[in-house]
Parts: C-alpha cells; sequence; structure tokens
C-alpha cells in the first residue's frame, strides 16, 4: 500500500506541495523592486560609481582636471572586489543601469547565499520566507555595496558552519575558511560578526551541552571551526597593525534606541512604509517567543549532539551583545548596529531550521514572514518607482556640467543652521514613505566617465582611508573639500561660499566652474530670512554665479555658473595631471 492510499495521506501530500510551492514565491519577492524601475535608488551608490570611472580615467591620463585634485590611493587588501564589478558594469552601461545591475547582483548573492544554507542544512521549502528577507539590507541602499558583498560571502561562511556543526565533513571548515577570506576581501568588517558567531557560537553550545548534565568539552566539529577561525583572527590582526591611518574607534557615539531598534525592528533591513515596520517587530516577537519555548522546553533532546541549533542561536546572541556594547557610530565607521544586525538574524534563521519547533510556532512565524515579505515587495517597489523621478532631476542637472568642469554640490537642507536640517528634507520624508537613507544627494550618475572634478563626494573628504582615490596632500588642509554643505553647517567654514573658493584658488589654483544647488522642495529664501549661515550661501552664490536652468518637474535641482568676471587663475604650473 503506498502512502498516498493512507487515511489523510492525500491533504497532507497536498500541504507539502503547496508549502513547496511557496520557494519561487519566497525568492521572487526581494527581486520584484528592480523591475519596477529602471534605476536603483542607492545613497553613496553614485559617489562609488564616479569614483571607479575615475580612477580608471586618472590611471588612463584622460582626467587632468580631476587629477588636479585627486590622487590613486592604496588603503590595503579591501574594499576591492566591488570596486572592480562595478568598473566592469561601467564599461558597458551607463552609470545608473550599472547601479542597478549592481544591487540586483548583490542581492542575487544574498538569495543565493540563503539557498545554499536551505540546501546545507536541509530546510523546509517554507523557511525559505525568513530568509528571503535577507535580501534587501537597507546598507545595500545606503550604497556599501562592498560591505553587502562581503555579507553574501560571510552568510555562506555561517552556513558552512552550521553543515559541519551538523555532523559534515572537514571540507565544510574548508568551505568557511574560503569564504570568510572573499568576505574579508570585500570588506574586512565582516570578520567581527564572523568570529563572534564562530567562537561566541561554540562556547555558548559548550556551556548548553554542560547545564544539560553533559561535559565542557569541545566536539571535534567545533574544533575544526576554531581551527578555520583562527587564520582570520590573524588577517584582522594584521589589516589593523598595517591599516592606512585613522583610528576605528575615534568619534565613537552611542544611541541605544537605534541599536534596539536594529534588534527588534530590523532595521538593518529595508522598510518603506509602517506597514513593513509593524509587521517586522510581530516577526521579531514570534521569533523570540520561539526561542523561549525552545529554551523552557530543553530543546532537542534526541539530536543535542549534532543539531547546530544551539550553536547558532548562542552565535546571534553574541552578535546581539556587540550590537548593544559597540558603539552606534564612530569617524570612521557609521551605522555599526545596521552592519552587524544581518548576520544575527541569519544566524536566527539557520537556528529556525535546525531547531526542534511545534508546528504551531512554525506555521506563525512562516506566515509572518512572508507577510512581510509580501508587504515589503509591495512598498519598495512603489517607492523605487517615486524616486526613481527624483533621481532624474539630479541626473539632468550633472548631465549638462561639461567635461573639464570643477562641480561644487550644496544641500540646502544640510547647509541651514537649524540643527534638525539633515533630516528635515525630502529625501527622507517622501510622498508619505518614511526613508532612513537619501538616494538623490551624492552626484555620480550624470557625470561619472567624464573629466570633472566632483568637488561634493564625500568619499574624498580627507578623513576618509577606505578608498582608492584621495585629495592631493595641498588640499587635506581645506575644510568642506568632500562635503561643503556640511562643514558650513558645523561652522568649519565661517567666510561662505567665497572663502572656500579663494582656499581652492590657493591650493591648486582653480574654482568652481559649476554648482548644483539641491533644494529637494526646501523653499531657500523664505528659510534664509531666519537662518544667516543660508543666507551669506545665498548671497555668495548670487555674486559669483548665474543660474543656467532648474530641472523639471519639481524643480529640485538647480544649475549655476560661474560668471564670466568671476573667471579664476589658471592652474598654477607644477600640478602634475598624473
Amino acid at each position: 500500500m503506498s502512502d498516498a492510499s493512507l487515511p489523510g495521506a492525500a491533504p497532507a501530500t497536498r500541504r507539502r506541495a503547496a508549502w513547496r510551492g511557496l520557494l519561487p514565491l519566497c525568492l521572487a519577492l526581494p527581486l520584484l523592486p528592480f523591475l519596477a524601475a529602471s534605476g536603483f535608488p542607492s545613497q553613496d551608490g553614485p559617489s562609488h560609481i564616479e569614483t571607479a570611472r575615475l580612477l580608471e580615467l586618472i590611471r588612463a591620463g584622460e582626467a587632468p582636471v580631476a587629477a588636479q585634485f585627486l590622487e590613486e590611493f592604496d588603503p590595503g587588501p579591501t574594499n576591492v572586489l566591488a570596486l572592480q564589478a562595478l568598473s566592469l558594469l561601467l564599461r558597458v552601461l551607463p552609470p545608473a543601469r550599472a547601479e542597478w545591475a549592481m544591487a540586483l547582483g548583490l542581492t542575487l548573492l544574498l538569495l543565493g547565499a540563503v539557498l545554499l544554507a536551505l540546501r546545507l542544512l536541509r530546510g523546509r521549502a517554507e523557511d525559505a520566507a525568513l530568509g528571503a528577507l535577507l535580501c534587501a539590507p537597507v546598507m545595500l541602499y545606503m550604497g556599501s555595496f562592498s560591505l553587502v558583498l562581503g555579507t553574501a560571502f560571510a552568510f555562506v561562511a555561517l552556513a558552512a558552519a552550521a553543515r559541519l556543526l551538523a555532523g559534515g565533513g572537514a571540507g565544510f571548515a574548508l568551505l568557511f575558511l574560503l569564504a570568510t577570506l572573499l568576505g574579508c576581501a570585500a570588506n574586512i568588517q565582516v570578520a567581527i560578526p564572523v568570529l563572534a558567531a564562530a567562537f561566541g557560537g561554540v562556547a555558548g553550545a559548550a556551556l548548553w551541552r554542560r547545564l544539560r548534565g553533559g561535559r565542557l568539552v569541545l566536539t571535534r566539529p567545533e574544533a575544526r571551526l576554531l581551527l578555520a577561525a583562527l587564520p582570520v583572527v590573524g588577517l584582522v590582526l594584521l589589516y589593523k597593525l598595517t591599516m592606512a591611518g585613522g583610528d576605528l574607534a575615534e568619534g565613537a557615539n552611542w544611541h541605544y534606541p537605534r541599536q534596539l531598534a536594529a534588534l527588534l525592528f530590523r532595521a538593518d533591513t529595508t522598510w518603506f512604509w509602517y506597514s513593513d515596520l509593524v509587521l517586522f517587530l510581530l516577526l521579531s516577537l514570534a521569533l523570540f517567543g520561539a526561542v523561549v519555548w525552545w529554551l523552557w522546553r530543553g530543546a532537542e533532546a534526541g539530536r543535542a549532539t549534532t543539531s547546530p541549533a544551539p550553536w547558532a542561536l548562542a552565535g546571534s546572541l553574541a552578535i546581539a551583545a556587540l550590537i548593544l556594547v559597540l558603539p552606534t557610530a564612530t569617524t570612521a565607521v557609521p551605522q555599526i548596529p545596521n552592519r552587524l544586525a544581518p548576520f544575527l538574524h541569519f544566524l536566527l534563521f539557520l537556528w529556525f531550521m535546525t531547531a526542534a519547533l511545534p508546528t504551531g510556532w512554525r506555521r506563525l512565524v512562516v506566515a509572518l514572514a512572508l507577510a512581510t515579505g509580501l508587504s515589503q515587495a509591495v512598498t519598495r517597489s512603489i517607492g523605487h518607482r517615486v524616486l526613481e523621478a527624483r533621481m532624474a532631476e539630479m541626473v539632468s542637472a550633472e548631465a549638462q556640467v561639461p567635461a573639464g568642469s570643477v562641480l561644487e554640490v550644496v544641500r540646502i537642507s544640510w547647509l541651514a543652521s537649524n540643527p534638525v536640517a539633515p533630516h528635515d528634507t525630502p529625501a527622507h520624508y517622501l510622498g508619505g514613505f518614511r526613508l532612513r537613507f537619501s538616494p538623490f544627494i551624492h552626484p555620480g550618475r550624470g557625470t561619472a566617465g567624464r573629466d570633472i572634478a566632483d568637488l561634493g563626494n564625500y568619499q574624498f573628504m580627507p578623513r576618509w582611508r577606505l578608498f582608492r582615490l584621495r585629495p592631493r596632500p595641498e588640499l587635506e588642509d581645506v575644510p568642506g573639500f568632500g562635503q561643503l554643505d556640511w562643514a558650513m553647517h558645523n561652522r568649519r567654514i565661517t567666510d561662505g561660499l567665497a572663502g572656500h573658493r579663494d582656499r581652492l584658488r590657493a591650493a591648486v589654483g582653480r574654482d568652481i566652474d559649476y554648482l548644483i544647488v539641491w533644494h529637494a522642495g526646501v523653499d531657500a529664501t523664505a528659510r534664509a530670512q531666519g537662518d544667516p549661515v543660508l543666507a551669506a550661501f545665498l548671497a555668495d552664490l548670487a555674486a559669483g554665479f548665474e543660474p543656467v536652468s532648474r530641472s523639471a518637474p519639481a524643480g529640485y535641482a538647480e544649475l549655476w555658473r560661474r560668471k564670466p568676471e568671476e573667471a579664476g587663475p589658471a592652474p598654477l604650473a607644477g600640478i602634475r595631471p598624473e
């Protein structure tokens, strides 16, 4: 007698088939927003695009103007892979489309890591609903392409570690090491959560066995995992000893609401509307309840020696501790909780696949994860369409800047002296959407591939030591280089736009040729009446520049050209356009 002929077998078979049918849906949801618009709304992506293409032009001697301001720099063996991939894309695609393709490729890599974990740990098809939520990290929208690439490799490493602890062969220890090294080559920061998961997870699993009456000793798979992690420890120490400069802890600050948000409200992933926020909170509470039930019932009595569930849960708790202990940001590393939290939630995904949970808990978590994924796919798709029109206005202004120009960018809402000005902008509140990134504040989609010295590219700020272009030494002491508006906002520049231009001319013999003013719906004239910083800037702007055009239909971007009578002196002799 076949199983299908047993009483109740047919409904059970249909239920299993229905659950399996969820797999393609779960995998499709993170990809739907890429079909909604032809571009991707990342914040720092345009700067990466501009830097990647400009680096090639300077090397080829085809960007003499940019070379007056910038020189190549070697930050060490990290932040390399994503830049190379982006450079290849820019050879065959327009800048905005290359940004879209880069983001899509990174999303596919994250999906691939989730599928690999699902296969290695023999997860259920419906578990993909939880894993798919890891494929829209907020750091992707921030434009941190190197970090997201490193995260995808690190997910593979953690999945390999879980398979090793589940009884896999020594080859999975090698896969863990290789995937981690690739992740570090993409971005060295991923070493910290991977090592926390490896060592913290093993310590927690050993303690778990001891509390259940076992011995406080390492199993052979755990010893293999720790041995495979030791070279990564050495790599981190070597990087710290040889890093190009700067103190990673400088300017540390703690903001506990943001740290808790990364844990409870999934601030590490992208949500555009409050429906996503509420569903993420409910999902977090359901997972927390499942963890408490699992711990209270003693957890998997018959599988304790081979299941990686205790390791995965202990590793996630180790990363949660890091999120609460480490600062929210430092001068060199912003948004630390959002960089760490994806690893915590990936480990919870591994735990969910391998923990012995009752059917009721599983169905609740899967249902909430699926509802969250559906909501997120819809709101992201609508958001992409809305943001695409806004980004087009910035690109239209950039496209009018001729090659061989020096370009500056000023965002009115960043310049204003109001302390909350940087967040009081449609970059954060747009059409009812609540965004945590600003996808049209950095040029690059319209300037990349041409010899334009973009002084508004934040990567050229002297404090950064992670990128492969940096300002020439004579510009190191020019405040506001790379972010003029923010320097004026913070009173690092007290003599306004005119004083900034004088210092540029003295340093490299070049003046600003074109200036893009990003209004973003802010009435600059009305705001300047009670804002002396903004009023002084508008006066300097009118005195030294003339309006060229204003973008349509919203008029968010305005292009100004230096007046002919304001032409600066010729470039200083001795400047080497290398």
